[in-house]
Formats: C-alpha cells, structure tokens, sequence
C-alpha cells in the first residue's frame, strides 16, 4: 500500500471527524460502487449546473476526483478552501472500508443551505402554523436557484417559487428533482409595474438577497392572516465590503419595522456575514384581526 493511499485516508478520516464536508466528483456508477461515507456526489462534467448543491463559499472541503488539482483550483476560484485533493484508488477504497467509512449507493447527504432567516426560524414557525391550523403554503420570491424553495418543500410546505431568470429556476427544478419534490417553479418578472400576488393565499413569505422598494407594502397582502413574512437582505455598510454598492439594493435601519409597521415584528436584527458585510434579518406575523 503506498504512503500515499495512507496519507490520503489519514486526512479523510481526521476531516470526517471534525466534521470537514467531502466532495466527491467522481462518475455516478463509480460513485454508487463505493465511496466515503458522508460525501456528496456531483460529476465533475455536472459542478458548475449544480453549482446550488454546494455550501455556502469559504466553506473548507475535502475533494475526491480523477484530476484532483485541478478539481479542488477550480473550487478554490468558487472561494472555496480545499483542505486535502485525492484520487480514489482500491487502496484507499481497502482502507476506508476496514475503518467503517465505506458507503455504497446515491448520495443522500445535503450541503447547500437555506438563508439564516429560514433556518433558524422555520420550525417555530411550522408549528405555530399547525397550531392555528393554517395551510403550509409558502412563496419564495425572487427565489434564484431555489435552495430556500426546496428547503421549504422538504419541510412540508407547498411552494411556488418564482424569479424572473429562467436559467436560475432551471436550477432549482434540477434541486428539486434529486429529492423528489414537488415545486411551483414560475417566471415572473416581480419587478414590472403590472405584477400582482394573490391575494391572502400564503401563510409564508420569504425573500432572501433582493431588495425591490416599490414591492414592499404589497408583501403583506399575500399573506393570510396567522401568516409569516421572512425577509433577509444586505443592509446599508455592505457596500465597505463588497456587492452590493447600490443604495436601491440595500436596505436602511429600521426600514422593513417601518414598512411592515402593520404586522406583529418577532425578529429585527442586522447580522454580519463572514465577510463582514451586514445582513437584515426580519420575521414578521400578520395579525388574524387585520
């Protein structure tokens, strides 16, 4: 068994221990034969389509694929870290199956992530939506290439996920199709002065990175009453940091508890990004008696 093969196993072994995500871009059918377990699996033919599937950037990865280096230099031009690159082998395939860290089959593992706001605050508020016994029926707007809407299918909601970028939502019905899901994906330019959202149709609205002010107090008509408004974007001092530098696209203190004075605020808050750039973080309950 060569050093190599060892120290490749080494590094697996000691990154799934703390936890490091493993990246596996080798051929589906090779993969399904054998692989690390935990990993996710992406042809490499297939990364940048799929490019939803992966975590957030600066994430740390461990790389498997036929061309290592060049694998893990064009993760690293994703910004990326790759912490260790390896080509798969029988050796190490030997080795990983003596330590129990051998799987075979389709990738199950998820390591794209939905927006904070969602993450942290979805569960509560399923549960308050089951408690008032109020449809999950949510709208994800300007929803990109749906990682927020299949996060919400998977989490029981019915979804309709809309964006005016057709290539995005293809995405997000590829996402989609890897679970399966069911998701109403619709092109719709929510900019143009003709839009119109149903009505008290939703008990979810959600928006992640996208700032339209003249849409704003039309928001919350959509929603039925018991319903939520989760709404996270850039807030004005991200333009010292990056993307985005224009005033239309980031939002002002206080402004979303301005706008959505009518509802019952339950979170308010600027947070940072790891590159430091500030984000609005709002949850919002529309009141039955309004």
């Amino acid at each position: 068994m060569s050093s190599q093969d060892s120290f490749a196993f080494a590094w697996l072994r000691s990154g799934l221990q703390a936890g490091v995500p493993v990246l596996d871009l080798r051929a589906a059918e090779v993969f399904r034969a054998g692989h690390c377990r935990d990993a996710l699996n992406i042809p490499e033919s297939e990364l940048f389509a799929r490019r939803q599937e992966l975590p957030p950037p600066n994430t740390t990865l461990i790389v498997i694929a036929d061309h290592p280096q060049q694998a893990a230099q064009a993760l690293r031009d994703w910004q990326y870290p790759v912490q260790i690159a390896v080509a798969w082998s029988v050796e190490l395939q030997s080795l990983l199956a003596e330590a129990g860290l051998l799987a075979q089959g389709q990738s199950s593992v998820r390591l794209w992530q939905p927006s904070t706001v969602l993450a942290c605050h979805l569960e509560a508020i399923k549960q308050t939506l089951m408690q008032q016994q109020l449809p999950l029926r949510a709208i994800d707007l300007a929803c990109g290439s749906g990682r927020d809407a299949v996060y919400l299918a998977l989490n029981g909601f019915a979804v309709t996920a809309m964006d005016y970028h057709t290539d995005a939502l293809q995405r997000g019905v590829s996402l989609a199709s890897y679970y399966p899901l069911q998701v109403d994906w619709q092109a719709a330019d929510i900019e143009h002065e003709s839009f119109q959202l149903p009505s008290a149709q939703f008990s979810l609205l959600h928006v992640a990175r996208f700032l339209y002010r003249p849409l704003l107090p039309r928001l919350a008509d959509a929603l039925m009453p018991g319903g939520f408004l989760l709404y996270e974007t850039f807030a004005v001092g991200a333009e010292k940091f990056g993307s985005p530098r224009n005033p239309k696209y980031l939002l002002q203190p206080g402004e979303l508890a301005q706008v959505f004075a009518e509802l019952d605020i339950i979170f308010d808050r600027i947070e940072s990004l790891g590159d430091g750039r500030p984000v609005q973080r709002f949850v919002a309950q529309k009141r039955v008696s309004s």
